[in-house]
């Protein structure tokens, strides 16, 4: 296994058991041995009422299916950049099987309409954010832009090695500028370096060629119903694998197909969270990280059975 470093980014009855008790019948009446008496229309009467579910239960559901969103029909939109003429390694070796990994999740296994460019420059980035962004998601409940690239603490790499800042990505999907996903999650999934550190030995990094830079990355925009994933922190690698693709997406897939009928996106991330930094590589480890503005749980494809 041949590791690269992504240029700066970096990759897991209670049985409930009744006692009986003995119990004898006379005419219509159950006579149970602790000499409580209950007439069979009477207890009938009571089994209903039982049934019946109060407003307090009524209101409690309510409540939790309005803190609840199922995204059973995203917009999901991938830029892979693998190919940089201008670098000694130009190809991102094991980005393709990301992007394949990716392909098979979300459309393939769950039907999900994906689209993907390729090799696109900063300028090309901005550009396409700024087209679809434009876009009617009338029909969606959810948007999907996943980024597999190199990057550095300036924000993401185009192939011309210029970057664009994930803030003014994000910016074009607000809620006063992009009205019709307004109130649906918008979630940004980034694979790619946010820091410069050389990468000795087999690996490969996504950061920028030559001196770093110390800006930090531009905060994500406040406004509600966005979720930001990086593979890792500001200032750190993260790390993909040439034959089996990157620690971060790699897991990710895994975990969204393992656990997407349980639990919600940010503890499906949680998880992520967890079995990456479970991971080693003679470079040291990864974490990767999450900017939160979401205002629901939000579920793939349906809400969970308790619920409903």
């Amino acid at each position: 296994m041949k590791s690269r470093k992504d240029g700066s980014s970096t990759v897991i009855n209670v049985l409930a058991s009744g006692n009986a008790r003995p119990v004898t019948a006379s005419n219509s009446v159950i006579t149970i041995t602790e000499n409580n008496v209950v007439n069979e229309e009477a207890k009938a009467k009571e089994e209903q009422k039982q049934e019946v579910p109060t407003e307090q239960n009524v209101n409690k559901v309510e409540t939790q299916l309005a803190f609840m969103h199922a995204m059973k029909k995203p917009y999901v939109h991938i830029i892979h950049n693998y190919r940089f003429s201008q670098r000694d390694e130009p190809i991102r070796h094991g980005s393709e099987i990301d992007l394949q990994s990716l392909k098979d999740l979300f459309e393939t296994q769950w039907s999900f309409q994906t689209r993907v460019d390729e090799n696109m420059t900063a300028d090309g980035i901005l550009k396409k954010a700024r087209d679809i962004g434009e876009r009617d998601y009338s029909e969606n409940d959810s948007f999907f832009f996943i980024i597999l690239s190199h990057g550095n603490q300036n924000g993401i790499l185009g192939v011309d090695e210029n970057h664009v800042s994930l803030a003014a990505l994000t910016d074009f999907f607000t809620s006063d500028k992009c009205k019709s996903l307004r109130g649906k999650p918008k979630v940004f999934i980034v694979q790619a370096c946010r820091g410069d550190k050389e990468d000795p030995g087999a690996v490969v990094s996504d950061a920028t060629p030559g001196r770093a830079v110390n800006t930090a990355l531009q905060a994500v925009p406040v406004e509600s119903d966005f979720l930001v994933c990086y593979a890792s922190p500001i200032g750190y690698s993260s790390y993909r694998d040439t034959e089996n693709g990157s620690w971060y997406i790699q897991e990710l897939v895994r975990i969204f197909k393992k656990y997407h009928t349980e639990e919600h996106l940010m503890d499906l991330m949680l998880r992520v969270n967890f079995a990456v930094s479970k991971k080693s590589c003679d470079l040291g480890k990864q974490i990767p990280s999450e900017e939160c503005r979401l205002t629901k749980k939000c579920y793939f494809h349906s809400l969970p059975q308790s619920t409903k």
